[in-house]
């Protein structure tokens, strides 16, 4: 328990002072930030040392240069985070249950759905420069007695369908929601592409399972809200309600209660873009749903038969 307490305070921490320090436009990038420091110094990509190493400096960086440049024509840019997502999954596959690729994809939604231009885009770049290499020389010093582990070459010409049917679900999911999101100007997108990324799972079964408990319980957690946070809790006691939520969220294991406290978490966090708190979580439940809806469609898609067709026709020309 005091671990848990402890590793709240110092998120907390880092978070307010690299608000401080880089701006609170890249506030969500800071958050990324800390999630991906705090797996990776856990948990390996089961490669090579230094080339594990490489990779995790390169997909940081990528996480927040691709969509930058993607920003800039919405067409051109749903080809550059296709290919972009698609190799960060496929070069953290070979741990699949880890599911490191979350570490990067998520700093990658977050600078999609802030995009910065200017001073705030130079900060955002030293930002994860910086932290890129001391998560980089975390990474090299916690990992130096891994074994079994594999080059980077065998990963990506293992040919394992099972990882590149997701990686390439994943990617195609994720860059077709960003770019409808663009298209239409959605407001709040990250509430639509996170849940496409959270919905979006190895197994069909986990994704119809998450499809509904996130409907549901983002429903509930949006009722308790406005029962407890909007109409019994003084603003005053707000941050320290928060804070104690934070802690017991550590704890928490099952997905639909995770789901209610993330709600209730975003609800709090937005109070300053919708003042009106009914309008909060109709954006909320709608964009939900729309990522629920979305992918189910997607679900129609058979990337596995795809894949293998295209293997297939690759090897009768060789």
């Amino acid at each position: 328990m005091c671990k848990n307490f402890l590793i709240i305070f110092f998120i907390i921490l880092f978070v307010s002072a690299y608000n401080f320090i880089f701006s609170s436009s890249n506030s969500l990038i800071g958050v990324g930030i800390i999630t991906a420091l705090l797996m990776f110094k856990d948990i390996d990509l089961g490669l090579k040392r230094v080339q594990g190493a490489m990779i995790v400096l390169l997909l940081l960086l990528a996480s927040v240069g691709m969509p930058f440049l993607a920003s800039y024509n919405p067409f051109v840019g749903f080809i550059i985070n296709s290919v972009s997502l698609y190799y960060i999954v496929m070069l953290t596959s070979e741990r699949v249950d880890y599911k490191a690729y979350i570490g990067f994809v998520l700093i990658y939604i977050f600078a999609d759905g802030t995009p910065v231009y200017g001073k705030d885009f130079m900060l955002r770049a030293i930002s994860i420069i910086l932290f890129a290499l001391i998560i980089t020389g975390i990474y090299y010093i916690k990992h130096k007695n891994d074994t079994e582990l594999k080059y980077i070459h065998e990963v990506l010409e293992s040919k394992h369908i099972e990882n590149m049917s997701f990686a390439l679900k994943l990617a195609f999911s994720l860059s077709l929601a960003m770019f409808l999101s663009s298209i239409f100007e959605l407001e709040k997108h990250m509430w639509f592409t996170i849940t496409v990324m959270s919905l979006t799972q190895l197994h069909l079964d986990v994704t119809f399972s998450r499809m509904k408990h996130r409907l549901i319980y983002t429903v509930v957690g949006s009722l308790l809200y406005i029962v407890v946070f909007v109409h019994i809790i003084p603003d005053a006691w707000l941050v320290y309600v928060t804070l104690g939520m934070s802690y017991i969220y550590t704890f928490i294991k099952s997905y639909h209660i995770q789901i209610i406290f993330i709600t209730i978490s975003s609800m709090i966090a937005n109070e300053i873009f919708f003042p009106n708190e009914l309008e909060s979580i109709y954006v909320r439940i709608y964009l939900v749903a729309m990522g629920a809806i979305f992918c189910y469609a997607m679900t129609k898609i058979d990337f596995e038969k795809i894949l293998k067709k295209y293997i297939l026709r690759v090897q009768d020309t060789e």
